[in-house]
């Protein structure tokens, strides 16, 4: 009986002791400094500890606030009215803005408008082409249905008169415009007729 005894009072002692020492070690386990802390930080991608630098208004005087700004151009737009083959002057309307260049070839097929500017000496100083307002279009038709349900493609054409616009680049040269309905595939020459009907001849005033 003394031997159990004196046997659960050894293990009492010992875990006595077990849990003194890990109290003493957990005491004095050095804690990470809030400066190291600070350093083992993962670093954000992209960021960037230096001030960004700042602009003044001083160094642009060499510049030119008008250099900074977007070129404009000045176009006249001229407003048709179109009746079949028999086109009439609305209004002409000057306008100002930043307009892109066009790249690459004048477009040019038959039915396309084409609109020429001639200065006193029958000389071509601008020109372009547009779709005919007119021309004939594919649509979907919901009134007439294929067998499946769906709606049919059929052709539609404008009824009536149709308004369009055309703009050119404001010359002040200019004295005349000339609109056709292209018919040939080729460009003309600017020394020469386009291949097309010749729907009205304008007398712009300068």
């Amino acid at each position: 009986m003394f031997y159990r005894v004196g046997r659960s009072a050894v293990l009492i002692i010992f875990l006595v002791l077990a849990i003194i020492v890990s109290c003493v070690f957990v005491t004095r386990r050095p804690h990470a400094s809030p400066l190291r802390a600070e350093q083992t930080k993962a670093p954000r991608v992209g960021a960037s500890h230096e001030e960004p630098p700042v602009v003044s208004a001083e160094g642009l005087e060499n510049v030119g606030l008008e250099t900074l700004k977007p070129e404009l151009g000045e176009q006249r737009a001229f407003r048709f009215l179109l009746t079949g083959d028999q086109l009439d002057l609305m209004a002409i309307e000057d306008t100002r803005g930043d307009f892109r260049k066009r790249r690459g070839p004048l477009p040019w097929q038959p039915g396309m408008m084409y609109g020429r500017l001639l200065d006193a000496g029958k000389q071509v100083v601008a020109e372009d082409t547009l779709p005919a307002p007119d021309a004939k279009c594919v649509v979907l038709d919901p009134h007439l249905l294929t067998p499946d349900g769906a709606p049919s493609p059929t052709q539609f054409t404008a009824d009536g008169p149709v308004v369009f616009q055309l703009r050119l680049p404001k010359v002040d040269s200019a004295t005349h415009l000339k609109i056709y309905r292209l018919t040939g595939h080729q460009p003309a020459a600017a020394n020469e007729e386009p291949a097309g009907l010749l729907l009205a001849t304008i007398s712009i005033k300068p």
